[in-house]
């Protein structure tokens, strides 16, 4: 299910807002975790695999997150294993595209449900772990599930048992899901439209202007297709009282590569930052190992990417 579809738009999150505001505060981590399992059920209800590797990454960092409240367990090994369980469907799906043509296609969400367990197995392992409930809500809760932003959850734990939105809080997130609806649905899917009559012609049929044209609408295009995705998910997110992080900030304004990609994929960005640049020591040890991080990083973004 995706935001600007008319089951989402007209019967789902409907359902769920009125339920969100109805129930006392104690049970909306419940509806929660509820509502971000119908959401993706009805989604992919036709590829039980794909539910059956949500459950099994969301279930990895739910147990990891509990068995790090234990005491006596040794916290390193297991932050490792349950690591290496759950980017394992992912690596897999990755490697198997990069060595062959017909590899599985990608489950939906799953690089973005992978790297929010990661980033939670982490913050568990040095908060000594998280309650179940929360856990699960940080890994599944639907606005973010598909497509991002990768929140920090050390930000989203506690908001998904927060108290119930205010009516400014509505009003916000309301006005972030429309300008997102319109990027998605009015910019980018009408420059797709005209990007497909350009690919029809084929490269001999394509002449210098039409082809600076394709390029500028691809570039259009897949900003409003992606940013307007991610601001419908803040708006979704703000609307239950939840605070995600912003994903775009006007990127073709920057000045400079480096400052566009500060401003591009934010989240993703700060992922690889802080669990992959900074682990492997980034600029503190000279530059041979400023040089080998950096190039780490944009390798393993190269295939996160696709092996196209």
């Amino acid at each position: 299910m995706v935001f600007n579809s008319f089951s989402f738009l007209f019967i789902f999150f409907p359902i769920f807002f009125v339920l969100y505001l109805r129930v006392p505060v104690k049970n909306t981590g419940w509806l929660i975790l509820i509502g971000s399992a119908v959401f993706y059920i009805v989604g992919a209800w036709k590829s039980p695999v794909q539910i059956a590797v949500l459950a099994g990454v969301a279930a990895v960092g739910v147990l990891g997150c509990a068995l790090f409240r234990r005491e006596g367990c040794r916290r390193k090994t297991l932050l490792a294993l349950m690591i290496a369980l759950a980017a394992a469907p992912l690596v897999y799906v990755k490697a198997a595209g990069l060595m062959s043509p017909d590899a599985p296609a990608l489950p939906v969400g799953l690089s973005f449900y992978t790297f929010q367990t990661i980033a939670l197995l982490v913050h568990a392992f040095q908060h000594q772990g998280a309650d179940a409930l929360s856990s699960a809500n940080s890994i599944l809760f639907f606005p973010k599930l598909l497509s991002g932003p990768i929140a920090d959850p050390a930000e989203i734990l506690p908001g998904v048992m927060q108290k119930k939105p205010t009516r400014q809080m509505i009003d916000e997130g309301l006005q972030e899901f429309i300008i997102g609806l319109g990027y998605k649905v009015i910019l980018a899917d009408h420059l797709a439209g005209v990007l497909g009559l350009i690919f029809i012609r084929g490269v001999q049929g394509v002449s210098v202007p039409l082809a600076w044209l394709g390029a500028l609408c691809y570039a259009l295009q897949l900003y409003f297709d992606f940013c307007g995705y991610s601001r419908m998910a803040v708006g979704v997110a703000r609307m239950l009282g939840i605070r995600l992080p912003q994903n775009f900030r006007h990127p073709y304004c920057s000045g400079s590569i480096r400052e566009f990609w500060k401003r591009w994929h934010i989240t993703l960005g700060w992922w690889f930052r802080t669990y992959i640049y900074i682990p492997l020591g980034g600029s503190r040890n000279g530059t041979p190992r400023l040089v080998f991080s950096t190039l780490v990083v944009w390798l393993l973004t190269g295939i996160w990417h696709g092996g196209g």
